[in-house]
């Protein structure tokens, strides 16, 4: 099964943080979109595509995915000049 998984553009929060903050924060020491993937994973995701708003932070978003939580799922990520609708 695919997972698709569209992460909200920088004015989509709703809380006045930035998109960074919001799925990089740690959560158990884990970074949330790493939960995230490995909940979809678990759950029987066999390939994640994920959809990105192009300001997000490539360096922060590599490491986040090189995760040896995530090393047996391909993860394909798209960069998007708009939010996913």
């Amino acid at each position: 099964m695919q997972v698709l998984i569209s992460l909200p553009s920088a004015g989509d929060t709703g809380n006045g943080g930035t998109i960074d903050q919001l799925i990089f924060q740690k959560v158990c020491g884990i970074p949330l979109l790493t939960r995230v993937i490995a909940s979809a994973v678990k759950s029987g995701g066999a390939e994640i595509l994920l959809l990105r708003p192009k300001t997000l932070a490539e360096p922060r978003l590599k490491a986040c995915l090189d995760s040896s939580l995530l090393s047996s799922i391909p993860v394909r990520a798209l960069a998007l000049d708009r939010a996913f609708d």
